[in-house]
């Protein structure tokens, strides 16, 4: 069907909205296996069942599944860096948006704090400049 997603930041969750009306909340803080700390960024990968979320306090950038509602640290340590690397070898510090490519095999995330606009490429699961 469709849907809108939103990073809802002050509340540390995405917030999956059917349209025309009716709201599913996912990644709720408290559970570990899916927290979120200040989602602000995402982007569909596609294929219409997975998000990439840019999770600023955490230094991560995770992947929800919006079919299970399960959450994933695909990059990033959840510390404060800038470092290069393959999946949460990387670091980022407070990354904000990010945009998945048209053909999913790669994405573009604002890392905020180093002033630095970071590659992902999705398939190796690594990071460059």
């Amino acid at each position: 069907g469709t849907y809108a997603l939103v990073a809802d930041r002050g509340n540390q969750r995405i917030v999956k909205i059917s349209l025309p009306a009716y709201l599913r909340v996912m990644g709720i803080a408290q559970t570990v296996s899916s927290q979120f700390y200040s989602p602000s960024g995402l982007s569909m990968i596609p294929g219409g069942n997975m998000v990439l979320v840019a999770d600023t306090v955490s230094h991560s950038i995770l992947k929800l599944n919006l079919t299970s509602g399960s959450v994933t640290r695909v990059f990033g340590s959840n510390s404060s860096g800038h470092l290069d690397g393959v999946g949460t070898n990387a670091s980022f510090a407070f990354p904000s948006e990010v945009d998945v490519a048209p053909d999913g095999k790669w994405a573009i995330v604002t890392d905020t704090m180093n002033n630095r606009i970071r590659m992902l490429d999705l398939e190796a699961l690594t990071t460059s400049i």
